[in-house]
């Protein structure tokens, strides 16, 4: 009798033994697996930001290796004692496809590893790994895609503030024949009571942070062509949003300061720009008695800020020129514009220290501008045309921002953003 309890306690003590050791490898089992995915996630970031680098257009330069056999670039990096191998296509229409994979030595209680090691090189010898796959797809979004983005607060404090969109392409806006309903706002923030709208007209469609709080005046309107032409009040079903996500980049220097001369004088102009680059050291003031003439493709840092008085006269040859400017400092438009009706052919870039955008009453502009770190203002009765990326919008009096739809196939882009997530 002793015996056989003896045997039965001994095979219990064995089975719970057992079921203790199963329990335990499935347990670190669980855990490295877990841990394999932030391998595999430093894979995407190392290519996301491949990518996204203006500078590099050859990745081989980075120690990228090209597999023709798969068309894709390859590379493989140690952590620790884990590694990851990741991928990109890059011959694609719509984007990139990035596939990581990530490996994390499996537990001795489960693999053939033989204790601790640093993986030197990878596979190392006598190591099992555990290993996961996952492949996201990529998308390019147009620079400037919707009629406003801003980072926070959208403010249209006047009785007759509108945004709507015209084509440039077709010709000039005009409310008869050309005016469309892609005037869209986007504020990436998610602070309450961060959009107010007061008795503004929006044509087209309004995204805010899942949390924000709308104001709208009692004559605001919100909506397609049909729903203003019908006299509607209020925010047409389906063209107001709360899942807004925006990336905006902050602007890179163009070049190393010093690197170019200040634009030159010539003839009756106080500046003459025939194409290449130039640098301005501080402030660049044209006063009203200045003439700026842009006979070429044109680039201009502005290290301090930018002043354009009323009564300056600034011409950008109708050749299909075009100036670019980059700015340190605040920026203020007034002036008399001699210019094509395309914004595309006035971009303007402010640095993370560009603070301010102002156009003053009476302003009639056509650019593009993307300085999202500025708080840009329009006043009076100034009309502006184009496309804006910025920190926030103040809108008074009788302004309009009229987008340019051409603006979206335009050949400038943000970062690119993942669109999909799949393991495999």
């Amino acid at each position: 009798m002793t015996l056989v309890i003896g045997g039965v306690i001994a095979v219990a003590l064995c089975a719970y033994l057992n079921v203790i050791s199963s329990q335990n490898n499935f347990a670190v089992r669980s855990q490295m697996w877990n841990l394999c995915m932030p391998v595999v996630e430093a894979g995407l970031e190392e290519g996301l930001s491949l990518i996204n680098n203006p500078g590099t257009t050859n990745f081989a330069t980075q120690g990228w290796t090209w597999n023709a056999a798969s068309q894709v670039f390859t590379n493989q990096r140690v952590i620790g004692a884990s590694y990851y191998t990741v991928t990109i296509q890059t011959n694609l229409t719509n984007g990139p496809i990035i596939v990581s994979t990530g490996y994390v030595p499996a537990p001795v209680t489960v693999g053939t590893g033989q204790g601790t090691f640093l993986a030197s090189a990878v596979p190392a010898l006598g190591v099992s790994y555990i290993s996961r796959k996952v492949q996201v797809t990529t998308r390019h979004d147009p620079l400037i895609g919707k009629a406003l983005v801003v980072k926070n607060s959208v403010d249209f404090n006047g009785n007759n503030v509108t945004i709507d969109s015209y084509d440039s392409s077709k010709g000039p806006y005009s409310t008869s024949s050309n005016r469309g309903d892609k005037g869209d706002v986007t504020t990436d923030n998610d602070i309450v009571g961060n959009v107010s709208t007061g008795n503004g007209d929006i044509w087209g469609h309004l995204a805010t942070g899942p949390k924000a709080t709308l104001n709208m005046g009692p004559n605001s309107v919100i909506g397609s062509l049909a729903w203003h032409s019908g006299k509607n009040k209020g925010a047409q079903a389906g063209w107001l949003r709360k899942d807004a996500s925006v990336l905006m980049p902050d602007v890179q220097t163009p070049w190393t300061q010093g690197s170019y001369l200040a634009p030159p004088s010539q003839g009756s102009y106080n500046y003459e720009l025939d194409g290449g680059s130039y640098e301005i050291a501080g402030d660049w003031h044209v006063i009203s008695s200045d003439k700026v003439f842009v006979k070429g493709d044109t680039v201009i840092w502005i290290r301090g800020n930018l002043q354009i008085d009323t009564g300056a006269n600034f011409k950008i040859n109708s050749g299909g020129h075009n100036i670019t400017l980059y700015v340190s400092g605040s920026i203020s438009f007034s002036g008399d514009w001699d210019k094509s009706l395309v914004p595309s052919d006035l971009m303007v870039f402010g640095l993370p220290s560009c603070k301010t955008i102002t156009v003053d009453t009476g302003s009639h502009l056509e650019a593009v501008i993307y300085a999202p770190e500025a708080d840009m203002s329009l006043t009076g009765n100034a009309q502006f045309y184009g496309g804006v990326v910025a920190n926030s919008m103040r809108m008074n009096g009788s302004t309009g921002f009229h987008y340019d739809e051409s603006l979206s196939k335009y050949p400038a882009y943000r970062a690119y953003v993942i669109t999909s997530w799949k393991e495999i």
